[in-house]
């Protein structure tokens, strides 16, 4: 199976079949879900396709006679091959391959994949909400929560998350409310390599594990953020990277320690990622009402 392991489509099946799997889906449902949701170009990808199905079915020990069936005609048709077809050395692999898999498809699964019972991780946090974060050296910093994203409908670790900004709020006591609203984007310079505005995406698994926020209230999140960060002038298109939670606090400590300033954009206040909060005096300049027009 070397040569279907190494396909695009087989992991993309592998980690659909899974997780429904884990979600106590019957095979030949799955079966209709990846034919219904992933078609296939049946004539270049056709074979690794089918094959995948089969292995996952067969892998449960509960291949269906219909999927069997198909993956005996690619074989004896040599179809839905296009793509090793241009190398005939690689296509002579492939067709020993298949003969392999149809063989082993043959016979039963000696230890059949369970079921597993997967902890599901919601996000911990709604867009706009704005928390406390105790560091490691006992001092305090301070985000929001840009956006909330759900655990999707496929999944294998269950595991939701959010975007996050961390702001640039750092003291011995706790941030209330109003030093959020006072506070800056955290702009990250002492890691050259990934420097850029610290917006990330953080799982709710290592948020939990790492047990180290509180929420202190909540701000709306304007509708079109995730665009107006993003823009060149902003970000320069290093925010919304993944990341730890688990180092959130090595990050603002290290950046807390850095004297050396790199060049940077314009700073990003938090006024400017969520929406007025009591008036919109301040938004004169044409771009900002462009970006802040009152939904």
């Amino acid at each position: 199976m070397k040569i279907l392991k190494q396909t695009d489509i087989y992991h993309e099946i592998a980690y659909t079949f899974q997780s429904l799997y884990n979600d106590g889906w019957e095979v030949a449902d799955i079966r209709k879900f990846l034919e219904k949701n992933r078609k296939p170009d049946f004539e270049d990808e056709g074979a690794d396709y089918w094959f995948s199905i089969a292995f996952w079915q067969w892998q449960t020990d509960s291949l269906e006679d219909l999927v069997f069936s198909k993956i005996k005609q690619i074989r004896e048709e040599l179809i839905g091959l296009g793509i090793y077809k241009e190398n005939d050395r690689l296509f002579q692999k492939k067709i020993k391959e298949l003969d392999v898999l149809v063989d082993k498809f043959q016979i039963r699964c000696e230890k059949p994949v369970k079921r597993k019972k997967v902890k599901p991780y919601p996000p911990l946090l709604y867009s706009g909400d704005c928390i406390s974060i105790k560091l490691e050296n006992g001092y305090y910093s301070a985000a929001i929560a840009v956006t909330r994203d759900d655990i999707p409908e496929i999944s294998l670790d269950k595991n939701g998350g959010n975007i996050i900004a961390l702001l640039d709020f750092y003291s011995k006591e706790p941030p209330n409310i109003k030093d959020v609203e006072k506070s800056k984007v955290l702009y990250i310079s002492y890691r050259e390599w990934n420097a850029g505005y610290a917006v990330y995406w953080y799982s709710a698994k290592d948020m939990k594990k790492k047990n180290n926020i509180s929420t202190i209230g909540n701000i709306p999140i304007v509708k079109n953020i995730i665009s107006f960060l993003r823009s060149p002038e902003k970000t320069q298109g290093k925010s919304f990277n993944y990341d730890y939670w688990q180092e959130v606090s090595e990050v603002i400590v290290n950046q807390k320690k850095c004297k050396i300033e790199n060049a940077k954009p314009k700073d990003i206040s938090l006024k400017e990622i969520v929406k007025d909060l009591k008036a919109w005096e301040y938004m004169l300049e044409t771009r900002y009402r462009k970006v802040f027009k009152k939904q």
